[in-house]
């Protein structure tokens, strides 16, 4: 709004009004129009500037949600009620007729009757629900649009013609929504002011000016009670709709279709059961084929989104932005319930707020697009109850002759003579009764799951009268009685009796509304267009989400749930309307088509309701209004019985419940552990003492057996301590040798790892030989002397036992060569660990004291004999290092053994 606003070109004032409730969750997103800035920053990061030519302009009845930073960026102006005053209304409207005459005439009765009748509903009387001056004198003028016609009210008509109109159009706007009860009646405190004081137009003296119309053939007050037609009841009529019309019916019907026929928005306001859905569904039902009608039942849970779907789906596009009802018809929209919906956290009622925007603008905005809708040829007709949302008792309830509860009761039922009996008889023999509901059972548990069932005669009793609500048209049922005292199993019977099907819901995990609707939906296929019978089956605890209720209050009062079938699904289920209409003979329009599916939902499909109750609370309030009436007459001061004061009453009777339940739970556990503890501590003394008997002699014996042990210990402890002299002597020797052992195991460690070397040349030297080479060197004909030396050495060492070999030749060695294979695993395997003494001299004394007997050396002559010549003196090494090792293991061993 504000970018197309911005985008226009001239410099013209341009003004955006904001009538409604402030709610600080959006007009905070103002707060930059509205300061130094003004500038609007989207959720998109888009910057619209506002242009000096455009304005904001907030039209609200309250600051309460407006926060600080909002009201100081505004001028406040606080237009007061009272100084503004009705005056300027009433003279926009006097200027809309036409007649000169008629304006004069009308100036005056204003200012004649309205300020007095203001006066006194102000100060002296009360409404049954809040209603502002402004709205009593708007209705004022809107009943004077019905009234002053040129019908009734020819041009050039006298003064009391329009006096007497203005009167009867003034009684019922000032109190028709007067408050009245069994103990204060404001309409006939009203009704007596007005015949005292406003003697212009005299009423007749016979009962109250609301009992008078103005007849407009005769032009005099009439009474309500001759319009009332003679009743004569339809055998086939549901209970349900049957309207038994009353000198208040004939008078609501009356302001009906005077201000359904202007398009002026109707609201009924009255207690629940007072007939006000029925009264208004007859009367639009009446209408002509120019007007649609679309109820819209209200809930607390009913949002501005949820109505506006509602109230769009009849409309049709029109050109441009315009919207109306298809055709030239009007459309009228029955809202029940109207002060249902919640009221959020800023004290605003979403629906009645787009109501009120249709209302006064005659548009809405489209929530996708947010295009402006132009709506048109549309009217509300609401109805509600001001005691909704409490709960009350029904006072037709309260008010019961006792000799209904003294007399026997007479049961009806069709089944008294047997099943398939086409009439109500009365039961005469229970005997038989049992003997027919037995039957009745054992066939029932042929078909379906088996139900243990004991036919006394109060269950006998309860199945009668299930089975007359169920064969009745309509007929729903709310079965009150505590958890497992039969009502399902009775109700499974009942219609089984009645040859209807029991359909009940599957709670799992999750389930939701979404999941209601669809069975529901589901069940209205089978029930309105397969047409079977079926009783809807529905227990508390089968209502997991309060809002279950709505739909099942929906089913109960209209059948017409809202959105509970998609386009396409109501298409097929008109079509298929549309063939039985025809075959009929009745007219097949879509409006009938669906009226005709609701009615035989409503027909054939019954709700049982299951639920607990405590009667005494009831009776308790019903004896509280007696005592005030008495309280009244004696005393003469009121006490009042309000639904707030029968839920106190449950709440207290709660409350007291589970304090004393509590009391006496805990005074019984207290007792019960008493008791026990008493019989546990008998047990436990009998037990002791005999234990104890025991345990004397025990003690006893062991006094004897302690003096004994205590002399010997005395003997012992002696012998222990020279023990331990000797332990102690023994200890520390041990502890040398450990010293000792100790450092030989080191030092044989030290000696070990310096022999490691060796080993490891001599192995490193084996590495360097293989077949080829010795090979190699067998094949010399005449070495040199060190060769033949180093040959002599090896012959040495591999000589077994210590038998030094004489010949230690190079013929010989060349002999050791040639079986190369065992010569190199002779060498491999040497035991290097045992080297004979003999051996090792030999070695040391002839070969290893040559200085030529040096690897290098021998190198340079063969690189065969140099390895021989390493492995010869490595070997001979860690055979001394190895020596060490084992003579310090001895001297180790040798400490441990001493």
């Amino acid at each position: 709004m504000m970018r197309e606003l911005s985008s226009i070109a001239h410099a013209s004032p341009k003004w955006i009004v904001l009538d409604g409730d402030i709610d600080p969750m959006w007009i905070e997103s103002l707060n930059t129009v509205m300061d130094d800035n003004k500038v609007l920053t989207l959720a998109s990061n888009e910057r619209i500037s506002l242009s000096p030519s455009m304005r904001l302009l907030f039209e609200i009845s309250h600051l309460h949600a407006a926060t600080p930073a909002t009201v100081s960026r505004a001028g406040i102006i606080y237009v007061n009620p009272q100084d503004l005053g009705w005056s300027p209304y009433v003279t926009s409207w006097i200027d809309t007729r036409k007649a000169q005459s008629e304006r004069a005439n009308l100036t005056i009765l204003f200012d004649k009757y309205v300020p007095l009748c203001l006066e006194q509903v102000r100060c002296n009387l009360k409404t049954i629900t809040r209603v502002p001056e402004n709205s009593i004198v708007q209705t004022l003028c809107s009943l004077l649009d019905c009234l002053l016609t040129p019908e009734n009210t020819p041009p050039d008509s006298p003064r009391d013609i329009y006096e007497m109109y203005f009167v009867f159009a003034c009684v019922w706007a000032f109190g028709g929504a007067l408050f009245q009860d069994q103990l204060i009646d404001y309409r006939g405190k009203f009704s007596r002011w007005w015949t005292k004081e406003m003697r212009g137009i005299k009423f007749p003296s016979q009962g109250t000016v609301f009992d008078y119309y103005i007849d407009s053939d005769t032009k005099r007050f009439t009474l309500w009670t001759e319009k009332i037609p003679k009743f004569e009841m339809e055998p086939d009529a549901p209970l349900q709709d049957v309207l038994v019309h009353t000198q208040e019916t004939i008078g609501l019907k009356y302001f009906i279709d005077l201000l359904v026929k202007k398009g002026k928005p109707v609201m009924f306001v009255g207690n629940a059961g007072v007939g006000k859905t029925l009264l208004v569904s007859k009367e639009v039902s009446k209408l002509t084929e120019d007007y649609i009608i679309t109820k819209v039942p209200f809930n607390y849970y009913t949002t501005s989104a949820m109505l506006q779907r509602v109230l769009e789906k009849p409309l049709e596009k029109k050109a441009g932005r315009n919207y109306a009802p298809a055709g030239t018809k009007r459309l009228i929209y029955f809202i029940d319930d109207l002060n249902m919906p919640e009221v959020d956290a800023y004290g605003t009622v979403q629906p009645h707020t787009l109501i009120r925007q249709h209302l006064d603008y005659s548009h809405w905005y489209d929530r996708q697009k947010l295009a402006l809708k132009e709506i048109h040829n549309c009217q509300y007709i609401a109805c509600m109850n001001p005691a909704a949302g409490s709960f009350s008792i029904n006072m037709r309830l309260q008010v019961i002759d006792e000799h209904i509860f003294t007399q026997k009761p007479l049961i009806y039922c069709h089944f008294a003579q047997g099943v398939g009996e086409p009439r109500y008889l009365p039961v005469t023999n229970w005997k038989k009764l049992h003997r027919i509901l037995t039957d009745a059972l054992e066939h029932y548990n042929e078909l379906h799951a088996v139900m243990s069932l004991v036919l006394f005669k109060e269950a006998m009793q309860h199945i009668c009268r299930i089975s007359r609500i169920l064969e009745a048209p309509r007929g729903n049922a709310l079965l009150v009685g505590v958890g497992g005292s039969g009502k399902q199993s009775l109700c499974r019977l009942a219609a089984f009796l009645s040859s209807l099907e029991v359909f009940q819901i599957i709670l799992r995990k999750n389930y939701g509304i979404p999941d209601l609707r669809s069975d529901i939906a589901a069940l209205y296929i089978k029930v309105g267009v397969k047409n079977i019978g079926t009783v809807f089956l529905h227990t508390d605890a089968q209502i997991p989400d309060e809002r279950f209720l709505v739909l099942i209050n929906d089913m109960l009062a209209s059948g017409d749930i809202p959105d509970l079938f998609n386009d396409e699904e109501v298409d097929s289920i008109i079509s298929t309307m549309r063939m039985e209409l025809r075959g009929l003979g009745l007219l097949d329009t879509r409006e009938n088509c669906w009226h005709f599916f609701i009615d035989r939902i409503r027909q054939q499909l019954k709700t049982e309701v299951k639920s607990s109750i405590a009667q005494f609370i009831a009776y308790a309030h019903i004896c509280v209004n007696d005592v005030s009436v008495k309280y009244q007459q004696n005393e003469k001061h009121y006490n009042y019985t309000t639904p707030k004061s029968f839920l106190e009453q449950i709440k207290l009777y709660q409350n007291l419940l589970s304090k004393k339940g509590k009391e006496l739970t805990q005074k019984k556990e207290r007792l019960e552990n008493g008791l026990q503890k008493l019989q546990t501590t008998a047990s436990q003394v009998d037990f002791l003492k005999a234990k104890l008997a025991i345990q004397e002699m025990e003690l006893h014996q062991r006094n004897k057996d302690a003096e004994a042990l205590i002399t010997k210990v005395g003997q012992q402890t002696e012998k222990l301590n020279q023990e331990k002299a000797i332990a102690d002597a023994e200890e520390q020797r041990v502890t040398a040798i450990r010293a000792e052992v100790s450092k030989q195991q080191q030092q044989s460690e030290d000696d070990l790892a310096k022999a490691e070397p060796a080993l490891c040349a001599a192995n490193a030297a084996l590495n360097t030989l293989n077949r080829s080479n010795l090979t190699e060197l067998r094949t010399f004909p005449n070495p040199p002397a060190i060769v033949t030396n180093v040959t002599a050495a090896v012959q040495v060492l591999l000589a077994p036992n210590g038998k030094i070999p004489k010949d230690r030749s190079w013929k010989t060695a060349k002999m050791l060569f040639t079986k190369v294979d065992d010569f190199l695993q002779a060498i491999v395997n040497f035991d290097k660990e045992h080297v004979p003494e003999a051996t090792v001299k030999v070695i040391k004394e002839e070969y290893l004291g040559d200085p030529e007997f040096n690897p290098e050396f021998v190198r340079t002559k063969s690189s065969v004999a140099a390895g021989l010549c390493a492995w010869v003196i490595n070997i001979i090494q860690f055979h001394e290092k190895n020596n060490d090792v084992e003579v310090g293991d001895e001297i180790a061993a040798e400490y441990i053994k001493g």
